[in-house]
């Protein structure tokens, strides 16, 4: 109970019951994740659709027995959202990653509740990021000639070599037969 007493003389007071009633709200989701941020270079899971399976999205949300639906948000300063398609909650992206192109993509997604009856949905917008990682490649040798000098006993090679990585050393190897 809760009591209410003047200054007067004498002091008058009166008590009653006090009921308070809370009643619940929908809480926005309060996070979005990926389950996989970072991809090898060339990594490749082409779907039906013809793009690559980047992974599952999930969302946390405080209200218990929420259902959530998954977008595209729209934000300046990057153009990655054009290179990104969400079904369901399954994350598809449309480029396979080349490290020596490019090491990150940048978006957002947005996260919607199903709300509470009587309450409006909520939403949360996250940016995020994926990390590519590179991959040693193979160096390519190509162009490969090799001929006798006339009246000699030495052999002119050349070739040409090339290697995606950037700065990468490369080890030519000459095995030398009579054969």
């Amino acid at each position: 109970p809760q009591r209410a007493t003047d200054s007067g003389s004498p002091a008058l007071s009166y008590e009653q019951a006090v009921v308070l009633q809370v009643q619940n709200v929908n809480d926005s989701p309060s996070n979005i994740v990926l389950s996989a941020t970072s991809f090898p270079e060339d990594y490749r899971v082409i779907a039906a659709n013809s793009l690559n399976n980047l992974g599952l999205l999930s969302a946390t949300d405080p209200d218990s027995g929420s259902t959530f639906t998954y977008s595209i948000a729209a934000f300046a300063g990057t153009d990655d959202n054009s290179l990104i398609s969400i079904v369901g909650n399954t994350l598809f992206m449309k480029p396979v990653f080349n490290y020596e192109k490019r090491t990150s993509y940048k978006f957002r997604v947005k996260v919607t509740d199903n709300g509470l009856p009587g309450f409006a949905a909520m939403s949360l917008i996250k940016e995020i990021t994926i990390n590519v990682t590179d991959v040693i490649e193979p160096t390519a040798i190509t162009n490969v000639t090799a001929g006798r000098r006339p009246g000699s006993e030495l052999v002119d090679i050349s070739y040409n070599l090339s290697d995606p990585d950037a700065n990468a050393t490369v080890a030519v190897i000459m095995v030398v037969s009579d054969d």
